[in-house]
């Protein structure tokens, strides 16, 4: 077994190129069901959180998208090689902090460096603390539903075992309520 990490669209290009047999917590829709078995894992909400010393912090609220525009917004890159890369959350005209994955843009917005919205179990501890704080905004970003997939045409034992031990919703609860930290 070989695991690997992608981002966004990149998880599904991984499948679709053959790089991957399995994707683990797919986000947005699959290019294609053909020829691949598709599975919700679960929903996880998103917060809008900033550093406690962001000039955010202290904006009235709740946050307009022209606020928000103003400043510095960090982002996770997509690691899609073929297909479209996708973006979420960045507002036309808007500075970029591009990351290469979620850890980085929690530590990147941690330190100031921007704001953006991040899984609510991965920033909660960080606004339980003071660290960061969840702001309000006027758009309300839906949670976000995360997949299990795989190609049908490729069922080796290893794969059948985590299509298996994937049905178990309490190893796909554990899967999306991780803290930072865990399961790295």
């Amino acid at each position: 077994m070989r695991f690997a990490k992608e981002v966004l669209g990149g998880a599904w290009d991984a499948l679709v190129s053959s790089r991957a047999d399995l994707v683990i917590g797919g986000a947005y829709d699959a290019p294609s069901t053909q020829g691949f078995q598709v599975r919700p894992l679960g929903t996880m909400p998103f917060v809008f959180a900033v550093a406690a010393h962001h000039p955010l912090a202290t904006e009235p609220g709740p946050l307009t998208t022209l606020q928000i525009a103003k400043h510095r917004i960090v982002a996770v890159g997509d690691t899609s090689r073929n297909l479209p890369a996708r973006t979420h959350g960045v507002l036309a005209g808007q500075d970029v902090l591009v990351v290469p994955t979620m850890r980085d843009k929690l530590e990147a917005q941690i330190r100031g460096l921007g704001c953006g919205w991040l899984p609510a179990p991965m920033a909660q501890p960080f606004i339980e603390s003071g660290v960061l704080q969840a702001r309000e905004t006027l758009e309300v970003r839906a949670p976000g539903n995360f997949k299990v997939a795989w190609r049908t045409n490729t069922r080796g034992k290893a794969l059948q075992w985590w299509a298996n031990k994937l049905e178990d919703p309490r190893l796909a609860q554990a899967l999306l309520q991780q803290q930072p930290g865990q399961l790295d």
